[in-house]
């Protein structure tokens, strides 16, 4: 799976920067992890560490190609991304993006790590994504164009 750059990408930029700009919560802990895109997370670092994973994979099924669809349709996609994720037998904990200027509803995801980046590249295409965020030891959240 090739990922791209902004400026080969087909997305408007400001699509691109809504994507940069929303918080991504992570069901981890209380309070949940809050994740930006190319901030530095220590609630993130530590949920690797008690995984025992070098990265992580931020997925959602939701709204495919950034086209609005009802709530019952994102949940059945949901469902199906978790049993995808469940067959290739990666634990998953539960992630929202979150929009701070409130243009989009939120849209539940998944955490998944220690997914490798090929591999959640291609699942967040099979679900016909955009983007993904993808996090390497380094605890910093990447955004990822995948169109």
């Amino acid at each position: 799976m090739k990922t791209i750059n902004a400026a080969q990408s087909e997305l408007m930029p400001a699509l691109i920067e809504a994507y940069r700009k929303a918080i991504y919560r992570v069901e981890f802990g209380e309070p949940p992890v809050d994740l930006q895109v190319d901030q530095f997370s220590s609630g993130l670092s530590a949920l690797m560490q008690q995984h025992e994973a070098h990265c992580c994979g931020l997925v959602t099924a939701s709204n495919p190609r950034g086209q609005l669809r009802d709530e019952a349709d994102n949940a059945r996609r949901h469902h199906r991304l978790l049993r995808c994720v469940d067959a290739l037998g990666y634990a998953h904990l539960t992630a929202w993006g979150l929009d701070p200027d409130e243009r989009w509803p939120d849209e539940q995801g998944i955490l998944i790590p220690g997914i490798p980046k090929p591999a959640a590249c291609k699942l967040a295409a099979e679900f016909e994504q955009n983007a993904l965020l993808w996090m390497s030891g380094e605890a910093i959240p990447r955004l990822i164009l995948l169109r």
